[in-house]
């Protein structure tokens, strides 16, 4: 099972790869994650910004001395709400993710 306390932690800062998404043109974006809203996580690289939706990827994000594989709708709260959600979000990881993904 996957730590819940990596989902309630705050993204922004980390480096990311989208490695799994129902849109194959957002597969491979990588980059530090700058910004994140509800339904986004914003992705820089260089002097680009990107959008990616969190509803429809897994991210391969790199914390210090290990790599962690996030689904994308299991992060669809604000990231100050994530933690008032956190029974909802660890009864999804019991059952498998999101639609058993």
């Amino acid at each position: 099972m996957r730590n819940l306390r990596d989902y309630l932690d705050d993204l922004i800062g980390y480096h990311c790869e989208v490695v799994r998404s129902s849109n194959s043109a957002l597969v491979g974006i990588g980059g530090k994650i700058v910004d994140e809203t509800r339904n986004m996580v914003y992705i820089g690289s260089g002097r680009r910004v990107r959008a990616v939706p969190k509803g429809v990827v897994t991210l391969k994000i790199s914390k210090p001395g290990r790599e962690v594989y996030l689904k994308g709708p299991l992060l669809c709260y604000r990231p100050e709400d994530r933690l008032k959600e956190s029974r909802r979000i660890e009864r999804n990881l019991r059952r498998g993710g999101v639609n058993g993904n």
